[in-house]
């Protein structure tokens, strides 16, 4: 398990008082079942999933979109609703194994940034990681046939298909059942 001090250090300097500042305004939360957050309002937390591995996901009536399957470790937010903090979420955070992250106010954040100057650099490079991994995804689900977004995701991270439910994956890949077992027959042959 990579603790949020190994995490945020090799981003850019990360010096030792700047480590106490940031351990100071984080919460320690583990998550069995119970969602980290839920839609409705403005969400004010930002986390480190330290170990498990999470979904958002948007209900639209008839049908659950999954946004974001994020294995540890990573920064989550509420991507419609923790950066700008005025629109209410129409997300749901939750954990599809128990979880350990370290919760903090995005406010908190920005009293670190106001205090240590040079913490605005791991802001903007997570946030800049965070903005151009949500261009590559909404670029595949264009660009690319269901397959294809299966294997890659395959290739990129084999073991959330060992990990995550089949129907999870089938929604967050956008792709039908038959398509997606005939692609788990291709890998097992």
């Amino acid at each position: 398990m990579t603790t949020i001090s190994a995490y945020l250090k090799p981003i850019s300097h990360y010096p030792e008082e700047l480590d106490k500042a940031v351990l100071s305004i984080v919460e320690r939360k583990c998550y069995e079942k119970d969602l980290l957050f839920k839609p409705g309002r403005v969400c004010p937390y930002i986390w480190y999933l330290q170990s498990g591995l999470i979904a958002i996901r948007e209900d639209r009536g008839d049908k659950e979109v999954y946004h974001w399957l994020q294995d540890a470790p990573a920064i989550v937010i509420a991507p419609d609703s923790s950066l700008d903090g005025i629109k209410a979420t129409r997300m749901f955070i939750e954990p599809i194994e128990p979880c350990i992250t370290h919760r903090a106010l995005i406010e908190d954040v920005h009293r670190v940034i106001q205090e240590h100057p040079a913490f605005m650099r791991h802001y903007v490079i997570i946030n800049g990681n965070y903005r151009r991994l949500q261009n590559e995804r909404e670029a595949d689900l264009r660009t690319l046939e269901a397959e294809e977004r299966f294997f890659k995701l395959h290739k990129a991270n084999p073991g959330l298909f060992q990990r995550t439910p089949d129907e999870i994956l089938m929604k967050y890949i956008k792709i039908s059942h038959n398509k997606f077992y005939q692609c788990k027959s291709r890998l097992a042959a």
